[in-house]
């Protein structure tokens, strides 16, 4: 041992001796191309991408290494003649490898630290390099900030520059892998590259289709570099301790090496395939299986769910897709949509290509209290791509629990439309003076028993115009309008379907949660005193002071009707509807027992029916339940017991039974009146 070691040193002093003129020089030039790219572009400096812009200084003090060193540590002794010698002595060819390769890594380790050094020294004459992310606005810059080189302009660099330091080093051992193929340096660093390209061209294609595979950058590059240094250094090994014993044979370290790379590449990429498929493989049993969302079919017997492994993989609002799974580093599957038969328990899953799933159809989805979870007939299924776009709509009739058509994004056709249609009609709570369903299809009022025209082909959906949500008595919304500040709020009647405009003072909330009727809103002319709530004509007009008791007010139920508990705030309260504008009051009766220690009741949605969903909270500690209300706000049925709030345990359906579906983290549960509870998926 301690004779390899003597002849380790004598080989790593070598090393040192050939290239010491080499080594300096780069050391050397290192802050003198570093001043001068900061003198003549230090402006621009100051306002670029700060990660790119230190990559690329690195990126040149290590290309410097790479071509002058890495390339003519193996090739240099092939063109001198002096292996020949050393392959003679017993041990001495293990041990000039293994000199080599360290002479290498001390140099790129010595390299990295110099030019971050010099860098960090640079960035604080010039006030820093740039923090704009351009592309990346409003991204996560937590993360961003975890790859600078420096923190505060400390003392060390923090470890996304080593990451950056161990990958272009992994360029220098395959730049050595290829030298001792070829045995002239001045071809060897091409040739690496050109190497790499086409190793890596796979790996950068199947990353491109499948980034959500893929861990965080620290992982993402720690493992492919330390993988990919790995594999050249033990082709590396092979080619030169057993395939260049024979001096002037390129062909056999070619092929000796080249058989280390097909079986470490080829075994990698099938592995990947492999693991791929299994990472996809969603089981309900799996510890990190979540449900992203759920719907019941309009005729209760097929339940749709869009689910996911780890964190769905849908990308943050302000990144795409590929970007959400590189850069948090939180791994998880794309979306898939599952179908069962809630009568069979038959389960159907819809995986795609990069994610599948289900949504109401846009023109029917509202938001605030006034959403309806009456079953639809219709809903959407999106075929995603990798930078979260729809590439693709499927629509399906919940009913059949079969797909009718699959359509481009924002665009109809007379199928689609029947859908839409029958869907609007079924989940529309709202009602005109004659009792008919009224519903809103891109900006145009439609009613129930209204003979459309047919479509021919397919159409494109109608730019909006308005942006209206239903409230009692008709919509409430804006308009757009050019050359305004704010655009003017709009009312749109329920009856007539004429649009007038809201003149009061008062600014209103953004989806008229407050819009009690075409009549009134509430309003605080003096925010500091909620007690001072009024009436507040939409037409203009003096403020109302209300009939009646302003305490315990909860949501808006109808025109002019608001939800008021009663009884001390301590203590259990009751449930009565109350006309602030009339002053009449009654109390919602109960059928069956209803709930104890009841602090409020909160509109949460409606069904197709006027039924309102109702969210319950108790006294003390603060757990909810959920009831369901009768179309006329006389009585109230209680459908689950008192249970920690959770956000992800929200409503999906209400039936026709008064039942309500859950959509939970792992299950969707049914609570029906009278205490019965059912998981229905999974089974």
């Amino acid at each position: 041992m301690m004779t390899w070691l003597r002849t380790f040193g004598a080989w790593l002093w070598k090393e040192w001796r050939d290239h010491r003129a080499v080594v300096v020089g780069i050391l050397i030039a290192i802050p003198a191309l570093t001043a001068l790219a900061f003198w003549a572009f230090g402006d621009h400096l100051a306002t670029v991408y700060l990660h790119a812009t230190r990559a690329v200084f690195l990126g040149i003090a290590l290309g410097l290494v790479n071509f002058a060193i890495a390339a003519s540590l193996f090739a240099g002794e092939t063109r001198r003649g002096t292996m020949r010698t050393v392959r003679r002595l017993p041990r001495a060819v293990g041990s000039a490898f293994a000199a080599k390769v360290t002479f290498l890594a001390l140099v790129v380790v010595l390299v990295t630290a110099w030019q971050g050094m010099c860098l960090a020294i640079a960035e604080a004459g010039n006030g820093g390099i740039g923090t704009d992310f351009g592309y990346r606005q409003g991204a996560d810059v937590g993360a961003i900030r975890a790859m600078a080189i420096w923190d505060d302009l400390g003392a060390f660099p923090a470890s996304a520059w080593w990451l950056n330091g161990l990958g272009y080093g992994v360029v220098c051992l395959w730049t050595l892998l290829v030298s001792t193929w070829l045995g002239r340096s001045g071809v060897a660093g091409v040739g690496a590259l050109v190497v790499l390209a086409a190793l890596g061209t796979p790996f950068f294609l199947f990353f491109l289709a499948h980034p959500y595979f893929f861990p965080g950058p620290m992982a993402l590059v720690g493992w492919t570099a330390g993988l990919s240094a790995a594999v050249a250094l033990v082709a590396s090994a092979v080619s030169f301790l057993w395939g260049g014993r024979f001096e002037g044979r390129v062909l056999r370290p070619f092929l000796l090496g080249g058989a280390v790379l097909l079986v470490a590449l080829g075994g990698g990429y099938a592995y990947a395939h492999v693991a791929l498929a299994d990472w996809l493989d969603i089981d309900p049993r799996d510890e990190n299986f979540t449900i992203y969302d759920a719907h019941v079919g309009a005729g209760e017997r097929y339940l749709f769910v869009s689910v996911h492994r780890g964190d769905a993989w849908v990308g943050d609002s302000n990144l795409s897709a590929r970007e959400h799974a590189t850069w948090t580093g939180k791994r998880g599957t794309p979306l898939q949509a599952w179908v069962m038969d809630l009568e069979t328990g038959a389960l159907r899953k819809y995986r795609g290509d990069i994610g599948r799933y289900f949504m109401e159809v846009s023109e029917c989805m509202s938001v605030g209290p006034y959403r309806s979870y009456e079953p639809a007939p219709a809903l959407v299924c999106y075929d995603l791509g990798v930078d979260k776009s729809a590439m693709a709509v499927t629509w399906w009739d919940t009913v059949a629990g079969e797909p009718r058509r699959t359509l481009p994004p924002r665009v109809r056709d007379a199928v689609s439309l029947d859908l839409v249609r029958k869907t609007l009609s079924a989940c529309s709570w709202q009602r005109d003076a004659e009792g008919r369903r009224v519903w809103l299809r891109d900006n145009q009022v439609e009613r129930e028993g209204q003979t459309f025209p047919e479509v021919e082909g397919v159409v494109a959906r109608v730019e909006r115009e308005r942006f209206l949500w239903p409230v009692p008595g008709g919509w409430y919304g804006w308009r757009k309008a050019k050359g305004t500040v704010r655009n003017p709020n709009v009312f749109v009647d329920i009856d007539t379907g004429r649009e007038w405009a809201v003149t009061t003072d008062y600014r209103l909330s953004g989806y008229g949660n407050n819009v009690m009727s075409p009549d009134y809103t509430w309003g605080y002319l003096n925010p500091q005193k909620p007690m001072g709530r009024k009436l507040i004509p939409l037409r203009g007009g003096p403020a109302i002071a209300p009939k009646g008791e302003l305490e315990g007010l909860s949501s808006i139920v109808g025109r002019n009707l608001v939800l008021a508990m009663r009884g001390p705030k301590s203590g259990a309260r009751t449930v009565h509807v109350w006309n602030p504008a009339s002053g009449d009051e009654f109390a919602i009766r109960w059928d069956g027992p209803g709930p104890e220690g009841l602090a409020n009741a909160s509109l949460y949605g409606w069904g197709g029916d006027g039924r309102v969903l109702l969210m319950l909270a108790s006294v003390s500690p603060t757990r909810t339940a959920w009831a369901v209300l009768s179309p006329d706000l006389r009585t109230a049925r209680l459908l689950s017991g008192w249970a920690r709030w959770s956000n992800h345990k929200r409503p999906v359906a209400l039936l026709r039974d008064d039942s309500v579906v859950i959509a939970e983290r792992k299950q969707v549960v049914r609570y029906a009146p009278g205490g019965e509870v059912e998981v229905l998926f999974p089974r």
